[in-house]
């Protein structure tokens, strides 16, 4: 989901700040040495090659880490989580 978002939000700001990403020497460069015709079309077209790499990895990261935060919470996070009452002993 935070990939998703990240992704949108790279596309809004590179379609509303267009006028100052088309100015970028390295923007320029790159869509020149693209052969494409418009440079809006240009850096959507970027966008979507780079989506699949960031969604995996983003999807990765969170496979990993979220079981790993899970195991060093540990069991007294658990307890408190699941709502019962603490009992002497327990």
């Amino acid at each position: 989901m935070l990939a998703f978002l990240s992704l949108a939000t790279i596309a809004v700001v590179d379609n509303a700040f267009f006028s100052v990403i088309s100015r970028q020497p390295q923007a320029i460069e790159r869509f020149r040495a693209s052969g494409m015709t418009s440079m809006r079309a240009y850096l959507n077209a970027d966008l979507e090659s780079i989506a699949p790499v960031v969604i995996a990895v983003a999807g990765i990261a969170g496979a990993i880490f979220a079981p790993l935060g899970r195991v060093l919470a540990g069991p007294a996070h658990a307890r408190r989580a699941s709502g019962r009452p603490r009992v002497s002993g327990d």
